[in-house]
């Protein structure tokens, strides 16, 4: 008898496990993702003259106009262990499960392919639901992207405070210079 009832209790896990992985939204539509971009007018000198957009001043940049300091600036302040883990840093997640456990203050252990997950796919909320989906998305998109296409894509989705979103944008808000030009 207590066979049969963990087998079915079991099997009823599995389905429930893969009616939640269908709900999942599918990493592979990352390939198509194309958010709006700011349309932006310049002089015959280059010099930007005019940047208009609706809700988001984005401008999509490739990983290759990046500054390489940038990259391993934001490598080692976001993801230190981003070349070596599969979507999700066990390490991270167990250091930040007990910081949060012994301490006043909340402290994450998101990888940047799981804030690529959230920034695309999901909503800020803060749910065991939706952590779950951020971790299977992760796992998925490691999956399907070389680490150099999830940076790229990490880098033109991540919001860098108000309507600012994408390194390009940023750069070019906050410093003046195109992301490529950062040291």
């Amino acid at each position: 008898f207590l066979l049969t009832f963990l087998a079915i209790n079991v099997i009823i896990v599995i389905i429930a496990f893969s009616s939640f992985l269908n709900t999942v939204p599918n990493p592979k539509n990352l390939s198509d993702f194309s958010a709006p971009a700011s349309s932006q007018i310049f002089d015959k000198n280059n010099t930007l003259l005019y940047n208009s957009y609706r809700k988001e001043n984005r401008i999509p940049v490739t990983l290759s106009h990046i500054s390489p300091f940038l990259i391993k600036a934001t490598i080692a302040s976001e993801d230190s262990r981003f070349y070596h883990h599969f979507g999700i840093d066990i390490i991270a997640l167990t250091r930040s499960f007990f910081h949060n456990l012994t301490h006043k203050s909340i402290q994450g252990g998101s990888t940047i392919t799981q804030q690529l997950a959230k920034n695309v796919f999901l909503t800020p909320e803060k749910s065991l639901k939706r952590k779950i989906e951020e971790a299977v998305l992760a796992f998925r998109i490691e999956s399907n992207f070389s680490k150099d296409q999830i940076l790229e894509l990490y880098f033109n989705a991540v919001s860098y405070g108000g309507d600012t979103v994408g390194i390009e944008a940023a750069s070019q808000r906050y410093f003046g210079k195109k992301s490529q030009e950062l040291s």
